[in-house]
């Protein structure tokens, strides 16, 4: 359980034409503070934020090795990060750690999981 939840009962109005939702439904919802469309986006997991900045973990010069390289970040959900500058589309990025080998993303518009996209940034994480 999350004890940073917080449940409010509150009364709106949708439409409803469809019939899909009927009294007494729950949901979840979340408020879309600001948004960007067309940015490039990487996992939030392949930065850092340090006190001189924040870094984008990338393949290093030698096989199975990493770096960092500064970024400007925009911005952020609970998985991605909108980048501003220091990365271009078709560079890699270091996600994490698998069977103690690096997993590498590759930052590229095609495939099913483009890396452009619509942004929005959520109240409340």
């Amino acid at each position: 359980m999350n004890n940073d939840v917080v449940l409010y009962q509150v009364l709106i109005k949708v439409d409803n034409e469809a019939g899909h939702l009927m009294d007494g439904m729950s949901t979840q919802v979340f408020f879309i503070e600001a948004q960007a469309k067309d940015v490039l986006t990487i996992p939030l997991a392949a930065i850092s934020e340090r006190p001189r900045g924040t870094v984008a973990y990338i393949p290093g010069p030698d096989i199975g090795s990493r770096a960092t390289t500064p970024v400007k970040i925009g911005l952020k959900n609970r998985t991605q990060v909108e980048i501003v500058s220091g990365l271009s589309l078709n560079d890699s990025v270091i996600v994490g750690r698998e069977n103690g080998a690096n997993s590498e993303k590759s930052i590229s518009l095609t495939g099913s999981s483009s890396s452009r996209g619509p942004m929005g940034g959520r109240r409340g994480f």
